[in-house]
């Protein structure tokens, strides 16, 4: 699930039988939150029951952007379940919620369900991007050949470095306030010493085991917010998910006694099959050569 910065944060169990069916827990259940660095969040609410098999808590605001690991212990006939699940504290929304309800076909979602289907529009924007369309934060682990560039997988558009590992080494705090983004890599600004045949070292990064979190954003053309055409496009799909259909899933065409009616379907240029949603998406996606 994703979060916002400095709003509350409400996390669901749902506790079901091997059939699926909500159960009550033999005991109200437990949960430990902890964030990205393995410190156990403070300021959790009590666990509440809201319906039969339905538990609740809130998160206090998480002013960083941050991953948080949220673990559920319930009892049910006697037995322990424990459950895993993720929050991603991101800066903003790709659509604010009560602009998906303005729309008449989303009005009516329950908060769970409106939250999962945003949820799953911002996951599917940020694939189609090829990156983030708000600042949100990596936690990775790779190899590094060394040298004075950082580059780190999965992150095109780095932001700031939060905390980095070499090796089993923790990098201190104030190397770390000497590493700037320079095309998209991290490099160290600073120089550690002269030397008399070479000039000035320049600090570098080590090569092996790197375990960095960061933060990444989007493309510089959104340094003024998401662009008003993705936002438009975000709703389009969020409206196509959350409808049903009366039409065969397999079908491609429709023939009625005055026309034939033929479906946009995907493809890889364009991913969703709505022409207005893909023609945004296009406009601004970064395409990787394999």
């Amino acid at each position: 699930m994703r979060a916002i910065r400095n709003r509350e944060i409400v996390v669901r169990l749902h506790v079901d039988d091997e059939g699926g069916a909500l159960v009550a827990a033999d005991t109200t259940p437990t949960l430990t939150v902890t964030n990205g660095s393995g410190d156990v969040v403070s300021g959790v609410s009590a666990v509440t029951s809201e319906t039969t098999g339905v538990y609740k808590a809130i998160i206090p605001p998480q002013s960083d952007l941050d991953v948080l690991t949220i673990t559920w212990q319930a009892v049910v006939d006697g037995h322990t379940r424990t459950s895993e699940t993720t929050a991603v504290v991101v800066s903003e929304r790709l659509v604010p919620l009560w602009r998906l309800r303005e729309d008449p076909e989303l009005a009516g979602l329950s908060a769970p369900n409106l939250l999962r289907l945003a949820d799953a529009v911002e996951s599917w924007f940020n694939n189609a991007l090829g990156f983030p369309y708000c600042e949100e934060p990596l936690h990775t682990v790779f190899n590094h050949p060394g040298g004075s560039r950082l580059i780190v997988p999965g992150a095109l558009y780095p932001r700031r470095m939060v905390r980095a590992i070499e090796g089993e080494t923790e990098v201190p705090a104030d190397r770390l306030a000497e590493v700037e983004v320079v095309d998209g890599a991290f490099e160290f600004t600073a120089f550690i010493h002269w030397d008399f045949l070479v000039g000035q070292h320049q600090m570098v990064w080590a090569m092996g085991r790197k375990e960095v979190w960061i933060t990444h954003g989007p493309s510089p053309e959104f340094d003024h917010g998401v662009p008003a055409d993705l936002v438009n496009a975000a709703v389009t799909l969020a409206r196509y998910v959350a409808r049903g259909s009366n039409y065969p899933e397999r079908a491609r065409s429709v023939q009625t006694e005055s026309a034939i009616i033929s479906f946009s379907t995907p493809s890889w240029d364009r991913p969703t099959g709505l022409p207005e949603v893909d023609g945004a998406v296009n406009r601004y996606a970064v395409r990787r050569v394999v």
